[in-house]
């Protein structure tokens, strides 16, 4: 539906008091309040051009190709210019986003690769680092994007400065230092321990005794299938979940440790099954500590789930052009894979979003547009 916006204006008046009071000549309406002020696009086809770049994966020359088919002449660059000047329009709201992964009982953490042209250090296209970080307020997921020019354990210590609570990672050495913190715990990734052995099993032709670990390890997530299932259709209460995962899961986790000692004295350690044996022996007291919250489970999926659509979309786009843009496009997945998380449509939530953060006169209603603060039904009927 087209949508069409007004202005009057009036002006100029002939009357001689008019002409002493010193008022402007013409006096016009206010327009509507935008996104990005002056923007030429309404904060709906803004929200349009967001959601096919981030959430369904179209890069911006492939954008201007669809739209001048149309007959529309919108540049790559504009579409860029437009990214950019959203970043800088919710960077509080990702801010706030910040502060509350940082009271978050649980966080989850992955990374991934993006090539950024110019980033300022040497050659262009070096290989830069999307940070992911999956945590929860009020039981509801935030998801939270960061670039970085690196993988330095640093910057996963800076982004959990203060932090205190469980920190669910994969066996990546970065975070070992973060994940000593005081107040910190470090609990491991199962998902990442099996993928070593289903790898030895592949290479030895799908033969040979990786599959006695993997059976023990899908004991595992079968226990937690069954009573996160009881657990959420209220059959149990979360102190019964705790207690029964804990006690079963423990007596599984047990028997995986025997395994993997007799494994250890007995296989190549060069083999794929002894690097799968190894790796196990030094995270599986760390995976273990899942059972001690409720919102943990056995591996960093989650976290991993998050980050695919910007693994997706990697694959089109290739590249950001510069670091301004890769730290926009940071702030834009935080919003829309959180909103994803809380059951928003994308583009429908940003419309939301574009139109009334404009209007916001203070901090606190900024952040209650925040989609974990926001539910789909509090704007279903607009």
């Amino acid at each position: 539906m087209e949508r069409v916006h007004l202005i009057k204006k009036y002006g100029p008046c002939s009357c001689e008091a008019f002409a002493e009071s010193g008022a402007p000549a013409v006096v016009a309406a206010a327009g509507p309040a935008k996104i990005i002020p002056g923007s030429d696009f309404t904060n709906r086809t803004t929200a349009f051009f967001m959601t096919a770049k981030y959430a369904d994966a179209i890069p911006f020359y492939r954008m201007e190709k669809m739209l001048a088919r149309e007959g529309l002449a919108v540049s790559r660059a504009a579409l860029c210019n437009q990214a950019v000047a959203v970043g800088r329009a919710v960077g509080d709201l990702v801010d706030a986003m910040d502060r509350d992964m940082r009271k978050s009982p649980v966080v989850l953490m992955d990374e991934t690769r993006v090539k950024v042209l110019n980033d300022g250090r040497g050659p262009p296209g070096r290989m830069s680092f999307m940070w992911v970080s999956r945590g929860y307020r009020d039981r509801r997921p935030i998801h939270l994007f960061r670039y970085h020019p690196t993988r330095s354990g640093e910057f996963a210590a800076k982004l959990l400065e203060d932090y205190r609570g469980y920190l669910q990672t994969d066996g990546y050495s970065g975070y070992s230092r973060v994940g000593q913190s005081p107040g910190i715990v470090h609990v491991g990734c199962f998902a990442h321990i099996r993928r070593k052995f289903h790898e030895a099993w592949e290479t030895a032709g799908k033969t040979g005794t990786a599959v006695e670990a993997l059976e023990i390890i899908r004991r595992i997530y079968a226990v937690e299938s069954e009573l996160r299932s009881r657990l959420e259709s209220g059959s149990i209460d979360a102190q019964a979940f705790l207690s029964k995962r804990s006690g079963r899961v423990e007596a599984v986790v047990a028997e995986l440790r025997a395994w993997l000692g007799s494994a250890s004295r007995s296989v190549a350690p060069q083999s794929a099954l002894g690097k799968a044996v190894a790796y196990a022996l030094g995270q599986v007291d760390k995976a273990a500590r899942f059972v001690e919250h409720e919102l943990l489970t056995p591996d960093t999926n989650a976290a991993e789930n998050a980050i695919r659509p910007f693994v997706v979309g990697r694959k089109n786009w290739l590249f950001s052009g510069n670091e301004l843009g890769a730290h926009a496009s940071a702030g834009i997945f935080s919003l829309i894979e959180t909103a994803k998380a809380n059951g928003h449509e994308p583009f429908r939530y940003l419309e939301q979003l574009f139109e009334h953060l404009p209007l916001c006169r203070s901090l606190d209603e900024r952040e209650a547009l925040l989609p974990y603060r926001l539910l789909p039904s509090d704007y279903a009927e607009n």
